[in-house]
């Protein structure tokens, strides 16, 4: 079959110019070049105008489900149509199957995803250098936990397309939405002093803190393969609504220190939260959970968890550890200043299970319009809650034993 190489019609030596249409349709702060896949031994220049324009996206928001990017297509095709008709006879299929990836269009789609996040962090410090590259560079040597210069000479072109594209109004903003993520790459990291570090990865450079500083925006995103963001830390809103997760999800040691949103989000393998640090809102709503799924989230510490809109068939739902932090720990004992913590609307949450949670600070829970029968809040320290005017809030609720405590 052979392999196949990635050039971009951005207008340079001699390449027609020509943008990607979901960019501009999403809005995004920067607006991609249109990737043209060939095999190697092709030039450009050997294709007819037709030909190139069978091309319409960029690297980002292309079709990855392919011959172009999966070396064992032949092969990938046959097990999924064997997967979804099984699926569709109500079969169970647990055969196994290892994606090939095209290992030179992923480093290359991780390169420019690299390059991109770091100008969303960098632009104002680019902009304070004059948009000059060696001045630029003298500047970065004082940031704390900068990438190597030689690291972002290799992507200064990238880097500076990026800088120069972005919109005022939308650059400190992480515009991933739509985007079709192949395999990730691993991460390696280094603790020291609470600070993670990248030693190998995707979104950083190597000694870059694994942080996502500004709004990070996931929405619609579609993950092919596994997706890590071990040690990851999210310091403003992550935004999660509409993506996919087609294989293992992987939070371990990440912090959210703002808003998480995951609303209408599809997981359709192993999800598994372990989050460090204080969270503002977790919003885990309008989620699908089917029989096999498997949701495991630990140590989230929230002022408030939204479980609204859920419909659950797995009894592999479980929150461990999980504490409702006081919004508002001075006016905590005020009634009329008490919200809920814990908000659970339309939601069928049968056979889930809170684990060692804490509650003693939480001010409320409010259950709307939900059924939670054979749910399991176990070893849960209610605190205030137990107390007249800390009590649960039900709203159209039956009046029955609708979980059990123990």
């Amino acid at each position: 079959m052979g392999k196949y190489k990635v050039i971009y019609l951005d207008g340079e030596n001699g390449r027609i110019k020509k943008f990607c249409p979901i960019c501009k349709e999403s809005r995004r702060n920067v607006i991609e070049p249109v990737a043209v896949f060939i095999p190697e031994n092709v030039n450009l220049n050997d294709l007819s105008e037709n030909e190139i324009n069978k091309f319409g996206t960029c690297i980002f928001h292309c079709e990855k489900e392919n011959k172009i990017w999966i070396e064992n297509f032949e092969k990938y095709k046959e097990w999924k149509k064997q997967r979804e008709e099984a699926l569709k006879e109500g079969k169970s299929f647990d055969k196994y199957f290892k994606i090939k990836w095209n290992e030179d269009l992923v480093k290359e789609f991780w390169r420019r995803v690299r390059a991109y996040r770091f100008a969303v962090d960098y632009v104002d410090l680019w902009i304070e250098a004059g948009k000059d590259w060696n001045n630029f560079k003298k500047l970065l040597i004082n940031q704390e936990n900068s990438p190597e210069n030689d690291e972002i000479e290799k992507d200064k072109e990238i880097i500076e397309f990026n800088f120069n594209s972005f919109n005022k109004k939308n650059k400190n903003i992480y515009f991933f939405g739509d985007i079709k993520f192949p395999s990730f790459e691993s991460i390696s990291l280094e603790y020291s002093e609470s600070i993670k570090i990248s030693e190998t990865g995707n979104f950083w450079y190597k000694k870059e803190k694994v942080i996502f500083k500004n709004t990070a925006d996931f929405r619609e995103v579609i993950f092919k393969n596994t997706a890590i963001f071990v040690g990851a830390t999210f310091e403003s809103k992550a935004d999660f609504g509409e993506a996919t997760f087609k294989n293992k999800t992987i939070f371990r040691g990440a912090t959210f220190e703002n808003t998480a949103d995951f609303v209408e989000t599809t997981f359709e393998s192993t999800v598994i939260f372990a989050i460090r640090g204080e969270n503002k809102i977790f919003n885990f709503s309008s989620i699908n959970l089917n029989e096999k799924s498997y949701i495991e989230i630990r140590g989230l510490k929230t002022t408030k968890l939204i479980l609204n809109n859920i419909t659950n068939h797995t009894k592999n739902f479980m929150f461990f550890d999980l504490k409702l932090i006081s919004k508002n720990k001075e006016a905590s004992n005020k009634k009329d200043e008490k919200e809920s913590n814990l908000e659970i609307k339309n939601s069928i949450l049968n056979n889930m299970k809170f684990i060692n949670c804490d509650f003693s600070e939480a001010e409320g829970i409010e259950i709307e319009n939900s059924s939670l029968t054979r749910v399991e809040f176990i070893n849960v320290d209610w605190g205030r809650l137990q107390k007249k005017g800390y009590i649960l809030t039900l709203k159209n609720q039956k009046k029955q034993e609708m979980f059990t405590d123990r």
